[in-house]
Parts: structure tokens; C-alpha cells; sequence
């Protein structure tokens, strides 16, 4: 007798897909419950697994008593595990022998996975041991909810052989660095908690500023995925308003000390040279000419490259933009250094976005005399190219000297886009 069932994988916990019985059609089909000794397992499709890698999925073994009934459970079983695309089979009886061929398609592992805080195993050891359940581990698994939860029930599996408390999450993250999705396994309830931070390389003139941004996380959860963060963004951002534009921190060490119920924390830094301004290259602008955009920067050459100076001339830029309409215009920048002179030059790129025109202007709050009054006085008509600059002189000159003979406040000009596309409608609430 032969028979051959199929099932999805995508749909781990669907019934039976399809039944297709092959036989003489005066053979009777074996009832659901009758034993059969299984002979032989023979799996099609492999492209990625072995074969001992695909049986040991669905738990079937060769030589001992099953049910046809349990033979669903065993396709379910590696449905489940999110492995697999499809997974169907076939069996054949005879003798009171049963042979079954597992006809499989994989996924495909694309999704990478990071370890944030499983400080307790080596890299090496959670390979190992997630291999055990997920043949074929490399540091990826398959983007499917199935592999994400094989995955989270394996770690916990390890947590649990160890004795430590705690609980397995999984969860999908996006690299905000790459903008690749990859998966973050972590243990909450307790987490691991951060001792001490300690740091290598840095100068005594940069240690006290390092440790004001390092010495709060002790106490709080260690998250390797937090700490690589900080390090790129909040530590490199220290070392740029000294002028290292070349400053390197290392990915973050990390080592469970049973002294301290914690973990230890080491980073490591090359401060690499202080290097001065030498000029900025535009791109992106076409509303204002790179001579508006220049003396907006306020360097001259020879000066520390500070990055909060950069910043606050970004600022300027940005405002600048906020006159010609481009209310919502982005600045990015990369920095080109040149050790040999340890000098840097900056790549600055504008987006400058959309122009928006004056729509509608609202005032609530006043008297109707009042509010008429101050419409007369604000300069911008509808269909004019909208300039912060025009409605600052509004606020400070015509807006707050009524307020205060009023006794009354605003909480400024609120902008929306209008109702006409690329306009923006101005509202001004006035209360007590």
C-alpha cells in the first residue's frame, strides 16, 4: 500500500493539505492506528541538509514500532520549526514494514542572528548547541516565525542546562547602520546586569569625558546591541568635538563575572590624531549657492574641527532654507580625512525637500477686532513662497507686544501642511 500526504510548512499547525492514495483498488487502506516496523526513511529535495539532519527534524527512527498516524505528527513537527518551505510524504507498507520518503523544500537562511546579552556561552558553544535543533547553523536561520521560535526554545534549552534564570526573547530588529532586518535573541526577566565599564586607550584628556558617558551603565542591563550603538554614536560623537575625526572604538568585550553577579564591560580606543578644518564640499543645493551656504559654517582653515560648531552651522543652513520655503531640508555630511596633514574635509549634502507656499492664517483666542488687526499685519499672502524669517518678524514685532498689552500668551506659530498641496497653514492659539 502506498500513500502520500502533503503540508505546508508556512502554516505549521494546518491539517493535511492533500491525500492521494496509490493502490490496487482492492487493497485496503491500513487504519490510521495499525504498527508497522519503520524500515526506512528516505528524505528528497536536500540541498542544504543531510538526510540525518532532515529524519532527526521529524523524530522518526529507523527500526522501531510507529503508527501511520504518528506520521503526521512527524511532518507537523518539521513544518514547525520553520525549516522548511513544504514538507510532504509518502510511505509504503508491506511485510508489516513500512518504508517513508520525507519530500521537502527548504528555506532559504537569510535572516542573521545577533546574541545581545547571552554572556554565559561562546559564540562557538551557542553554534553547537542550536546546531543540535537547526542543523546547519552559520549564524543565520530562515526568515520564518517558525525558526524564530525553534530558535528562542533552543536558547531557553540552554539557559536551562546551565541552571541560570531568565527568559528567551527572539524578536525581528532592524540595523538601523546597514538597514538589514536580522533577528536579536536576548534574556529578560532577569538580564544580565553591567558591573563595571572599562576602557583602554584613552588619553587623560579625553578619559574624564569618556567615563561621564560609560560610568551611568553600571547598574543597568548590558545589551551588546545598546553598547555598539553608543560606541558609534554617543562615544565617537565625544571624540569629534575634539577634533578625532579618525577615533575608532572597538565592539564591545564582554565577560560574565560571578564575583559581581554582572557583567564586565571593556572597550577599547584608538583616539588616532586631532585634525583641523579645510573646507566643505556641496551637493544637493540648488535653491541657495554653495557661497550662501559657505560663511554658514563657522570656520576658518586651520581651526579644530569641532563637531558642535559643524552642528550649530548646520543649524544655520537649515534656518536659512527655512526662508526660501524648504521648511523641512536636511543636511548630511561625511568626513575626509588626510593624515598626512591631519587636516579634514567635509562632504556636506543637502535635501532640500519641498518648497512650500503660504496657505491660510488662523488666530484663536482674540478679539475678533484684535485677530482682524493682526491678519492686516502679517505680510505673507497665499500663494507666496513661505519664509520663517518673515513670520519671525511677526512673533517679536506685531504678535508678542498685543499679548503682553493683553495679558495673554501663545504658544507660537503652528505649521501644517494645507489642504492646496505644498502650502502650509499657520494657526496661532492665544490664551491665558
Amino acid at each position: 500500500m502506498k500513500m502520500l500526504k502533503v503540508l505546508g510548512a508556512r502554516f505549521a499547525a494546518a491539517a493535511v493539505v492533500c491525500l492521494l492514495a496509490v493502490a490496487p483498488a482492492e487493497a485496503q487502506q491500513p487504519p490510521p492506528d495499525a504498527s508497522f516496523v519503520l524500515e526506512k526513511v528516505a528524505v528528497t529535495g536536500l540541498k542544504r541538509y543531510s538526510t540525518e539532519e532532515v529524519v532527526s527534524t521529524s523524530g522518526l527512527s529507523t527500526g522501531t514500532s510507529v503508527r501511520l498516524a504518528e506520521l503526521d505528527g512527524a511532518a507537523r513537527r518539521m513544518a514547525e520549526t520553520g525549516l522548511f518551505d513544504k514538507v510532504s510524504y509518502r510511505y509504503a507498507t508491506a511485510n508489516n514494514r513500512v518504508t517513508v520518503t520525507l519530500e521537502i523544500v527548504e528555506a532559504t537562511w537569510t535572516m542573521p542572528v545577533v546574541f545581545d546579552n547571552f554572556v554565559w556561552m561562546t559564540a562557538a558553544e551557542l553554534t553547537v548547541e542550536i546546531g543540535r535543533d537547526m542543523p546547519t547553523f552559520d549564524g543565520t536561520v530562515p526568515g520564518t516565525d517558525g525558526a524564530r521560535i525553534t530558535l528562542a526554545k533552543t536558547l531557553q534549552k540552554s539557559l536551562g542546562s546551565r541552571g541560570l534564570p531568565g527568559t528567551v526573547e527572539v524578536v525581528p530588529f532592524l540595523n538601523l547602520k546597514t538597514k538589514a532586518q536580522q533577528y536579536v535573541a536576548k534574556v529578560t526577566n532577569p538580564s544580565p546586569r553591567v558591573c563595571a565599564v572599562r576602557t583602554t586607550g584613552t588619553s587623560p584628556a579625553m578619559e574624564k569625558e569618556v567615563k561621564a558617558v560609560t560610568d551611568p551603565l553600571s547598574g543597568t542591563d548590558y545589551s551588546r546591541a545598546y553598547l555598539v550603538g553608543m560606541s558609534a554614536g554617543t562615544l565617537l560623537g565625544v571624540y569629534h568635538k575634539r577634533g578625532h575625526w579618525a577615533a575608532v572604538v572597538s565592539a564591545p568585550e564582554a565577560s560574565f563575572d560571578s564575583s559581581c553577579g554582572g557583567v564586565l564591560v571593556t572597550l577599547a580606543f584608538d583616539e588616532g590624531a586631532v585634525y583641523q578644518w579645510d573646507g566643505a564640499d556641496w551637493s544637493g543645493n540648488s535653491r541657495l549657492s554653495a557661497d550662501q551656504l559657505i560663511p554658514l559654517l563657522p570656520f576658518r582653515p586651520g581651526d579644530m574641527a569641532d563637531s558642535t560648531k559643524l552642528d550649530d552651522g548646520i543649524r544655520r543652513v537649515r534656518d536659512l532654507y527655512g526662508t526660501v520655503g524648504h521648511l523641512a531640508a536636511a543636511v548630511t555630511y561625511a568626513a575626509h580625512v588626510t593624515p598626512s596633514t591631519q587636516r579634514v574635509r567635509f562632504a556636506m549634502e543637502v535635501a532640500e525637500g519641498t518648497q512650500f507656499r503660504m496657505g491660510t492664517l488662523t488666530i484663536t483666542g482674540l478679539a475678533p477686532q484684535d485677530a482682524a488687526n493682526l491678519q492686516k499685519k502679517w505680510k505673507l499672502k497665499p500663494g507666496d513662497v513661505y519664509s520663517t524669517a518673515v513670520a519671525q518678524v511677526f512673533f517679536r514685532e506685531e504678535l508678542v507686544p498685543l499679548l503682553r498689552q493683553k495679558g495673554l500668551r501663545s504658544n507660537g506659530l503652528e505649521l501644517k501642511a494645507g489642504t492646496v498641496p505644498q502650502t502650509v497653514d499657520v494657526t496661532i492659539n492665544v490664551g491665558k
